[in-house]
């Protein structure tokens, strides 16, 4: 549990992640992004006006969308975004689990409308919320617990806005391998 703090509950002790490691796994994700210099989606960057690279106002606060979707360490992981000054906005559709769903992306249409988000996260990964946010172009987040996860294996898996977070060396391997 390197990255992860202990936790008790109900005489059991549970991994949670630290605040630490979510702040630094982020931070790795828009640093890596500004290198390249591709814009984040986050309304709130500007341009700095010596090198002309967007950078995060520090006083404006990231919003992110966070995928309602069942898993075991869901409080915890909005506890650890809000210590580490990021604010959830929870998106539940019943069709979470389905490859591609009309409704389901009219809904995410609908919530994406309403504020702006410097990403999308969800535990495991959800072919039909990283289509959603490839036409948003927004970054889409997703750790991933469960091995085998079957969705890995979509397609969908290569679009450009994916930052999947995998815990199975072998799996991390098979796509490093593919070119993913």
């Amino acid at each position: 549990y390197g990255n992860c703090i202990m936790r008790s509950q109900n005489g059991k002790r549970i991994p949670q992640l630290s605040p630490a490691f979510i702040r630094n796994a982020l931070a790795g994700i828009f640093t890596s992004r500004i290198r390249a210099g591709i814009n984040a989606p986050c309304k709130s960057l500007h341009a700095d006006s010596n090198n002309q690279n967007p950078t995060r106002k520090a006083e404006e606060p990231m919003n992110i969308l966070f995928l309602d979707s069942p898993a075991f360490a869901k409080q915890d992981m909005i506890e650890a975004f809000r210590a580490c000054g990021i604010t959830c906005s929870l998106f539940f559709h019943k069709a979470y689990n389905e490859r591609h769903d009309t409704d389901y992306a009219l809904a995410f249409d609908d919530a994406v409308s309403k504020d702006a988000y410097a990403f999308v996260f969800s535990f495991n990964y959800y072919p039909i919320l990283s289509n959603c946010c490839k036409k948003h172009g927004l970054p889409y987040v997703s750790y991933v617990y469960d091995s085998p996860l079957v969705s890995l294996y979509s397609c969908t898996l290569i679009n450009p806005c994916n930052y999947v977070f995998l815990f199975d060396k072998t799996t991390y391997h098979f796509f490093k391998n593919a070119g993913i």
